[in-house]
């Protein structure tokens, strides 16, 4: 063992709790409590996470930070490219905040697209695969752009995926999470 670290996880890890707290630095049930117009329940209809912007911004003001914000959640790649254009505009923000789904969606295109089951069949071929998008993405170029001005960068995800040995499947009614 070369380090040792504490990890936290909000259970479940979908993407609707996890994003959610990350952008409001609150529990879920704290967003609900403290923003119920910026917070959605499973069975609620709607998009949950349409507030994250909205979250973020309350954070930063309960911590004292007005700042100048820039909030981009990037789904498709002519999109991705077009932030790259406008660096010079993100970089006069204090605050940049750059969501990327790619992963997301492709995570989830492995287990319900057939071409995508076929290209990463394995974990060595996802995360190939995966590296593969990475090294041809606007998200390179972003990054290489954000390091030749030296911007101080906070680079995260809301939710990831480990490598287990022994899968277990846990099943729960619709009203636990559709995930």
């Amino acid at each position: 063992m070369e380090t040792e670290e504490i990890i936290y996880s909000i259970l479940p890890t979908a993407t609707h709790y996890a994003r959610n707290a990350l952008f409001a630095g609150l529990m879920p049930l704290d967003i609900e409590k403290k923003h119920p117009n910026l917070w959605l329940n499973e069975s609620d209809e709607g998009g949950k996470n349409m507030n994250e912007a909205e979250l973020f911004q309350t954070n930063l003001k309960r911590h004292g930070k007005n700042v100048k914000m820039g909030y981009h959640k990037i789904i498709k790649q002519d999109f991705a490219k077009k932030m790259v254009e406008r660096f010079n505009d993100l970089a006069k923000n204090d605050v940049t905040v750059l969501v990327y789904n790619f992963v997301d969606m492709l995570s989830h295109a492995r287990t319900e697209m057939e071409v995508i089951k076929e290209l990463a069949d394995d974990e060595s071929a996802y995360r190939s695969l995966t590296k593969t998008w990475f090294e041809h993405s606007p998200l390179k170029d972003m990054l290489k752009k954000i390091a030749s001005k030296k911007i101080k960068t906070f680079l995260t995800t809301d939710h990831g995926t480990i490598k287990v040995d022994t899968p277990v499947k846990i099943v729960g009614d619709k009203n636990t999470n559709t995930n």
